[in-house]
């Protein structure tokens, strides 16, 4: 592909209130009852980020229900109180996008400076939903390997979902996999909520780069009704946000021919082992602007690939370049005929031409520009075919492709209903011979 170039922008500017839910955050609800059993109405539900300290509440109804939505992925302590109850909490709660996560309270009697720790388990059961699916979570895309470096070749690890074709790597055929047994290029891939299949037919635009990813989760079965436009499977996409602490990352990634070996028909041709470079590299960095407020998180990724592979082709036989093609033969061994242009002419209404003398092209009779574009090709290096002497030149040819990306994300929570966040991303890629 010669100045190919491809390019994506999503930009998403969404304002939460406590009662949306968006596809790219968490959710938690449950009911709070006393000690009798009986439902708390009016208690205060608050869902606190450990790694922000951004929080936000809800109060029960009458019938003791809570909700807390647009919860960005990652780990919360939830407490529950109401005036004349000690405060129940649960420490270290995992929320995974797109997850509504239940959380009961049963609340003890007693001074509200008093407090009830529940030992949580590391993520939560999501038993508010029919959904089937799973969650592929940062360390699994942080840690395991990956040709090219794309989250979404972890596809895989999903029960249900089968990889077909040219799927793999840095720009496989992304949209290339099944769900449950059904079409192939029928899914929907999401980044922040956004579908990224309606700018690319039969697949994804984007897809972000490791270290700007935070975790996908893939819905298989019984998602709700905002999927409803795919026939597949539900792939949708976490960007990382920043959260009070600086953090970040430098990186490059290097794969190339060293110890590949060369094969059989190459060594046989005398032909080298074909060059093979890869260089993927970039850096994140994320943190806060104003603490327990806004935040943001960055990055950048450059990806070089440089490579060449072994090519047979035909060029003119030694005698073919001096115009003798006595020895020049077709699939059954016959001389192929060279009839000399001037001397054609019609027998019975037969158009005919002579053969020259020994199928030799006399030296008088050689265009001088013909002749100097036979000099152009190459002299052939390897056999070729025993009767034509086809495919008698082997070669390596060279290609090479250069991206750059860069992933922008903004957080700003303006109270404990309202919140803001925008996502930036850009790719640019081109590729050439």
């Amino acid at each position: 592909m010669n100045n190919l170039a491809r390019m994506f922008i999503l930009f998403a500017l969404s304002c939460a209130f406590a009662t949306n839910v968006f596809s790219q955050t968490a959710q938690v609800t449950g009911t709070v009852v006393d000690s009798t059993g009986s439902f708390m109405a009016g208690a205060r539900v608050v869902a606190t980020n450990l790694d922000t300290s951004v929080a936000r509440e809800a109060v029960t109804n009458a019938s003791g229900n809570y909700l807390i939505t647009a919860l960005l992925p990652g780990r919360y302590r939830v407490t529950s109180e109401a005036m004349g109850f000690k405060q129940t909490r649960r420490e270290s709660v995992s929320l995974a996008v797109d997850q509504i996560g239940r959380i009961d309270f049963a609340m003890e009697v007693g001074d509200t400076r008093q407090s009830v720790t529940v030992e949580s388990s590391a993520v939560l059961l999501d038993t508010a939903t029919g959904t089937i699916g799973s969650v592929v979570e940062n360390k699994q895309i942080a840690e395991l390997p990956l040709s090219g470096r794309n989250p979404l070749d972890l596809l895989g690890l999903s029960p249900g979902i089968r990889i077909q074709g040219n799927f793999t790597g840095k720009n496989g055929d992304w949209g290339n996999f099944s769900s449950n047994g059904g079409l192939a290029n029928s899914n929907v891939v999401m980044v922040e909520g956004l579908a990224l299949d309606l700018a690319r037919m039969n697949g994804p635009s984007y897809v972000p780069p490791v270290d700007a990813t935070q975790e996908f989760r893939v819905q298989t079965n019984n998602f709700s009704a905002e999927y409803g436009r795919t026939g597949g499977a539900v792939v949708n996409f976490s960007i990382k946000s920043g959260t009070n602490m600086l953090h970040g990352s430098l990186y490059e990634f290097l794969r190339n021919n060293a110890l590949d070996g060369n094969n059989f028909f190459n060594n046989r041709a005398g032909v080298t082992l074909p060059a093979f470079r890869q260089n993927q590299f970039g850096a994140s960095i994320g943190g806060p602007i104003k603490k327990d407020k806004t935040f943001y998180f960055a990055n950048w990724e450059d990806y070089r690939q440089r490579s060449s592979s072994r090519s047979i082709t035909s060029v003119p036989a030694s005698l073919e370049r001096s115009g003798k093609f006595s020895q020049t033969r077709n699939r059954n061994g016959g001389v192929i005929a060279i009839g000399d242009a001037l001397s054609s002419r019609q027998v019975n209404g037969v158009w005919t031409r002579d053969v020259f003398p020994g199928n030799i092209i006399p030296t008088n009779r050689i265009n001088r520009v013909g002749a100097a574009v036979t000099q152009v090709f190459p002299l052939s290096n390897i056999q070729g075919d025993p009767l034509t002497a086809v495919n008698n030149y082997a070669t390596v040819g060279g290609s090479g492709t250069n991206e750059h990306q860069v992933v922008a994300k903004v957080d700003h929570n303006l109270n404990s209903r309202w919140k803001l966040f925008g996502t930036y991303a850009n790719l640019s890629a081109k590729s050439f011979n």
